[in-house]
């Protein structure tokens, strides 16, 4: 709860709905209240607290960044950064007894275990591979199977417009691969 409402509302842009002649003071209070939105200045968005609205401006728009000191990452957010951080510490890693391989956490380290132990929760209903977790299914289907851009030169298909615009370039005279 705000202390002096007053003095918010005159801080940030609130939306209202349109309040006519007549209204008392009080039901008109109710009404800003109930419709009161923060909004962003610098793109359209709208919140509901303020805390909505911080963490907004800090994610999508602050220009300060925190740089990793350990890598070339930075993030928008200390907390992220601090979050990252924890990748680098050799304290924080799980060693894979039957490879040898390193994970900075338990989840990565647990999908990488039911590789070894082939423990499939799901497979492409159009190739028959399996996968151990839904995300590189949908990946795989994608990758390989939802080609919706299309060369105009060739009627060769890709997956993603940077596969079909690479691909683009070999029809050019000019183009030479490297």
């Amino acid at each position: 709860a705000f202390v002096n409402i007053e003095k918010y509302e005159e801080e940030i842009k609130v939306e209202a709905i349109d309040i006519s002649y007549g209204i008392t003071k009080t039901a008109e209070y109710e009404l800003t209240k109930a419709n009161l939105l923060l909004h962003c200045d610098q793109c359209e968005k709208s919140f509901k607290s303020r805390k909505q609205l911080t963490g907004h401006r800090k994610s999508v728009h602050s220009e300060k960044r925190y740089q990793c000191p350990k890598c070339p990452k930075n993030y928008k957010i200390n907390s992220q950064l601090n979050k990252h951080l924890k990748l680098h510490d050799p304290t924080n890693k799980i060693q894979c007894d039957i490879c040898l391989k390193e994970f900075s956490n338990k989840h990565c380290f647990d999908l990488h275990m039911k590789r070894h132990n082939k423990q499939y929760v799901t497979k492409c209903e159009q190739c028959n591979t399996k996968f151990i977790a839904e995300y590189e299914l949908r990946k795989h289907v994608a990758v390989k199977h939802n080609k919706l851009f299309l060369c105009v030169e060739c009627g060769s298909r890709y997956s993603t417009k940077n596969a079909l615009d690479y691909h683009m370039l070999t029809h050019d005279p000019d183009f030479k691969k490297t």
